[in-house]
């Protein structure tokens, strides 16, 4: 629902687009999104390799289809010229810089919830929610833990443990009656 009230023949459109794709596929975070750089993208190869700027942990991730071909659609037409070429995400208006604030993220997040008209009063709604929303799917489809850990970046498991005591509608399914024992 997301992705599809985003308007991708404008050049605004398609660097929201791709952030929005980065973040619902591979649930990179928007402190990793702004200081991405042409050289952590590996085209041939189809993956992502940085050092996450939370932990200075090495994530590879890969470059899915999904997000490949909206990254390329915006790097060759949507990317405006900058003095910062080395960065892929540059503001959206001039003058053109790299994004500064992941609250630029957010803002983006934001918008595209509200243009979608999806409800997030009382609950978490920016790049975070994505991040959030991939992991549960993911535990949804009985995607190992460690596997998640590992596509989150999580530099302890523990931490994606946190996902999982948060999606109490999967942990309902995984109860087991306790049988009444007579003493």
């Amino acid at each position: 629902q997301l992705l599809d009230i985003i308007n991708t023949d404008t050049k605004q459109g398609k660097c929201i687009y791709s952030i929005l794709t980065i973040l619902a596929y591979l649930g990179l975070r928007a402190g990793d999104i702004i200081n991405l750089k042409f050289e952590h993208i590996d085209f041939e190869n189809d993956e992502i390799k940085f050092y996450q700027t939370k932990t200075q942990q090495l994530l590879i991730v890969p470059l899915i289809e999904e997000v490949k071909y909206p990254l390329l659609d915006y790097i060759k037409n949507g990317r405006p010229q900058c003095d910062e070429k080395e960065y892929i995400f540059i503001t959206l208006y001039a003058p053109y810089t790299k994004f500064n604030s992941t609250s630029s993220i957010f803002r983006i997040v934001e918008g595209a919830m509200k243009k979608a008209g999806i409800n997030y009063n009382n609950k978490h709604h920016g790049p975070h929610a994505l991040r959030h929303s991939l992991a549960t799917n993911m535990i949804k489809n009985n995607v190992p833990i460690s596997a998640i850990s590992q596509i989150l970046g999580h530099s302890n498991i523990r931490t994606t443990e946190i996902y999982i005591t948060r999606d109490t509608t999967h942990l309902r399914e995984l109860t087991l009656e306790v049988p009444n024992e007579k003493r």
